[in-house]
């Protein structure tokens, strides 16, 4: 019992020491001092200047390195927008895809000068990245805009809640309350628990596609039609993820861990169809305003050494996700002669 014990406790002081090298907190981000909520909007953001474990938090409060408000003459200025997947907390600094994709664009143009604000938040969807967009980031003079929509997740638990059922994941027990490594278990436990029901549409939400779909395109256009309003060149990312049509049963089911953790009332085969619902409206945006679709999300290769769970890239599928995002960005015409307009020519 007492060995037991002692493993416990060994257990836990290392699992707490991981993740505040990690993420900066020992307990969970959810009630860390690092973030603050805005008087004024009401978002949960982030307190600027600050080591987050391996993330940087800049002097505007974004992950990255410090920038002027006010951009000196001939810089130009990339904003990326999104939610964990742009913000990319598991990931060193300066090799999170933004970062990284910002590097390989400077490299090509030698004689021009980028900066960069990845204002990727972590459980941001379109409505909540336009509120941050009109309230912080309308001011500083940004050139070209690269957004990645994590609205799946809000608008299944919306959908669902519509529906009569309890959005709450997961409950903690009172153990699991106090310790990080009872917690770990418990959710393991309970991830394996709704893979052996993840095919099953018993007792899950019914599918609205078409309605949820609608709601996500009238933000998504909010959005890009405001930063076109304001002179911004736009690219749109579809959405990526680890979880694909084309796999086995047995590699879905590995796939979907943290999706089936956060959506339990959600069948895995409509957690495919809404992002393959959501990436059609995302294709259907050049349809009606003046914005080129990335796919670079789409090229890591769904297996544990490009993604550390469903959503989120590990350090190669990072780098991977810049490179095909740089490659792809060089290949528009609307992406050259925007750096043309602003003095930036091929070298």
């Amino acid at each position: 019992m007492g060995l037991t014990l002692g493993m416990f406790l060994v257990g836990e002081i290392g699992l707490r020491l991981v993740q505040f090298a990690k993420f900066g907190v020992e307990e969970s981000v959810e009630k860390s001092s690092a973030f603050y909520v805005d008087d004024v909007t009401g978002l949960r953001l982030i307190n600027p200047n600050r080591q987050l474990g391996q993330v940087r938090i800049n002097n505007l409060g974004y992950r990255g390195p410090d920038i002027p408000e006010r951009k000196s003459n001939g810089v130009i200025r990339i904003l990326f927008l999104g939610s964990s997947t742009t913000y990319e907390a598991n990931i060193t600094e300066g090799k999170n895809w933004p970062h990284m994709t910002v590097n390989l664009i400077s490299k090509f143009y030698p004689d021009c000068r980028f900066d960069f604000i990845n204002a990727g938040q972590p459980g941001f969807g379109t409505k909540t990245l336009l509120t941050l967009y009109n309230s912080r980031l309308k001011s500083l003079d940004v050139d070209i805009a690269i957004l990645l929509p994590g609205d799946i997740n809000q608008d299944l638990d919306w959908l669902a809640a519509e529906q009569g059922f309890d959005t709450r994941h997961y409950q903690p027990s009172a153990l699991a309350s106090l310790s990080i490594l009872w917690a770990k278990l418990e959710k393991n436990f309970r991830i394996i628990e709704l893979q052996r029901s993840a095919f099953s549409h018993a007792g899950k939400l019914r599918l609205d596609l078409e309605l949820i779909q609608g709601r996500f395109r009238d933000r998504l256009q909010r959005l890009t039609d405001t930063l076109l309003e304001d002179g911004l060149t736009v690219f749109v990312a579809q959405i990526g993820s680890q979880l694909r049509r084309n796999q086995t049963p047995e590699k879905q089911l590995q796939a979907a861990n943290t999706n089936l953790f956060y959506m339990p009332h959600v069948a895995l085969p409509d957690l495919i169809a809404t992002r393959e619902g959501y990436n059609e409206v995302i294709a259907e945006l050049p349809d009606y305003n003046s914005v080129d679709i990335l796919h670079s999300t789409l090229l890591p290769p769904a297996d544990r050494n490009h993604y550390t769970d469903t959503m989120h890239f590990t350090a190669r599928g990072s780098a991977l996700m810049a490179d095909a995002t740089f490659k792809e960005l060089m290949a528009l015409p609307r992406f050259q002669q925007r750096l043309q307009q602003l003095g930036c020519t091929t070298p």
